[in-house]
């Protein structure tokens, strides 16, 4: 094979989700923290690769301390619920890394940091080797995704473009909450090395604004809310079907995925479920239709 059939490229057009591990270089020059940070990262890239695979992406390439996932799609009027599925799914893997660490033990706390945006004219290279098929990927969007991950949101940590969530929106199931994001001029220096493209229309995951509710629209929605966890018919099989494999990947991987599976299955079940369950019941019990 010549060295130019070993090389392939194409253009694609897909979604870019970016991973980056908050403070990470902090963390390695900590002697309490560096072997914690250098046990997390071959763990968090192992989960990657199962989480990305889970929802028909691509797991491009890890980069030191996160790593780089590739969600291809053809026609426009798929991203949508493209947008919608990766989201969750960067839900999920937040959470999953928030409440078990990974089963690592830190006397800090590891946080993610995640990079979304859609690249309509990625060049995909694929080089052939003696030991299979690497891939790797670039593009503007590419680029601003790992810029948009350096920067810091509220849970779950997403830094996106605006034009990926308005995408999602008719399809999300999940309960992340959005708001604009204005970049400074001194922000754009810091994180765009001065470059403007891309920064006119971005959104981070932000703490949603409080708003009166009466008692009966609260238990209204968070019945909604348990109804919808734990739903039996067929109304979202695609959906269900992709957390499973995940959750699969994690229940037959290395022992200590299986910890983090059944730690996340208990907190799921009893921290939210359970707690959100109690609430309601209390609710319930002191009756009445009181502004909160």
């Amino acid at each position: 094979m010549t060295d130019e059939e070993r090389f392939t490229y194409r253009r694609e057009r897909g979604l870019v989700w970016v991973c980056d591990i908050q403070g990470s270089t902090r963390l390695l020059n900590d002697d309490a923290t560096a072997d914690s940070i250098e046990q997390y990262l071959p763990r968090l890239h192992w989960i990657a690769r199962e989480a990305v695979a889970s929802f028909d992406g691509q797991f491009i390439k890890w980069s030191g301390d996160g790593f780089l996932a590739w969600f291809p799609f053809r026609l426009q009027r798929q991203l949508g619920e493209m947008a919608s599925g990766v989201l969750e799914l960067i839900w999920h893997v937040t959470v999953l890394s928030n409440v078990t660490q990974f089963q690592v033990s830190s006397p800090k706390t590891i946080k993610l940091r995640h990079g979304v945006t859609v690249e309509h004219d990625a060049l995909m290279t694929r080089i052939a080797g003696s030991d299979g098929t690497t891939s790797d990927l670039i593009g503007r969007a590419v680029v601003l995704a790992f810029r948009l991950a350096s920067i810091g949101a509220a849970f779950p940590g997403i830094v996106a473009q605006g034009e990926v969530i308005n995408a999602a929106k008719p399809y999300s199931r999940h309960s992340i909450h959005f708001k604009k994001r204005t970049i400074s001029a001194e922000e754009r220096l810091k994180y765009f090395k001065g470059e403007a493209w891309g920064t006119k229309d971005l959104v981070v995951s932000a703490e949603r604004p409080p708003r009166r509710r009466s008692l009966s629209t609260v238990v209204k929605q968070a019945k909604g809310a348990i109804a919808s966890a734990t739903m039996t018919d067929n109304s979202d099989r695609e959906r269900v079907a992709r957390i499973s494999r995940l959750l699969a990947a994690l229940e037959n991987g290395p022992q200590w995925a299986v910890l983090c599976l059944k730690e996340y299955v208990r907190f799921t079940r009893e921290d939210l479920l359970g707690s959100l369950q109690a609430i309601v019941a209390g609710i319930e019990r002191i009756g009445g239709d009181h502004a909160s």
